[in-house]
């Protein structure tokens, strides 16, 4: 079975989680997949149109190097770490090296990314899951692997228009992918939010872009 048109993905060391939506934004596959099956991820996903993914697309290329903005482990990064930081205040807990290690997740995330754009006539984007979710939250999140955070990140993803009636079932790390796909529809219809580097002299224009969703309606009153 292949995904839906809108799939999120969330990478890690170990597993890789990805959730797809049909057209009207309904859950319409799941699947974990093993950090190692690379392309059979990029098979379930290549006839997307929109793939989010949580992991970086690209080594860095150090545009940020001097930059007295950031903290010196900052200014090793990309420009979409730079920006999120500086324009939204959420900082990344790791930073994506020049070259990355052998293995790692972020060296399996940036070959997926390259794989996917290679056989996807779709457009595939990152997102960082944590920014995503505490970009909808009125308040600081909960730890992701408590009831209270899990029970947040489910009510934040039905308030954005995702809700299955089973998301309280889900592992973070899906409810991270399930929110990865919903920016990926966004993306589809033009709401979602890019952030990257402004026109600024400072910033090297890596080409680097991270996605967050749309902001949440204020609650009346």
């Amino acid at each position: 079975m292949t995904a839906g048109p809108f799939v999120g993905i969330d990478l890690g060391a170990q597993a890789v989680q990805a959730v797809s939506l049909d057209e009207s934004g309904n859950l319409a596959d799941a699947k974990l997949f093993a950090a190692d099956e690379g392309d059979d991820v990029a098979d379930w996903a290549a006839l997307a149109k929109v793939i989010a993914i949580d992991a970086p697309d690209r080594p860095s290329s150090g545009a940020h190097a001097g930059d007295e903005r950031l903290p010196p482990k900052f200014q090793r990064g990309r420009c979409a770490e730079a920006a999120l930081a500086l324009v939204h205040g959420y900082w990344v807990p790791w930073v994506t090296p020049a070259q990355p290690e052998p293995g790692s997740w972020i060296e399996l995330g940036i070959s997926l990314h390259g794989r996917l754009r290679q056989i996807s006539g779709g457009e595939v984007i990152e997102v960082f899951p944590y920014a995503a979710f505490r970009h909808l939250a009125p308040e600081p999140l909960p730890k992701k692997t408590s009831v209270a955070g899990v029970r947040t990140r489910v009510g934040l993803l039905g308030r954005a228009g995702l809700d299955d009636g089973c998301l309280e079932l889900w592992t973070h790390d899906f409810l991270d992918a399930a929110l990865a796909a919903l920016i990926a529809l966004q993306r589809s219809r033009g709401e979602a939010v890019r952030v990257a580097c402004a026109d600024d002299s400072r910033c090297g224009h890596d080409g680097s872009a991270m996605w967050l969703p749309r902001p949440l309606p204020k609650s009346a009153g």
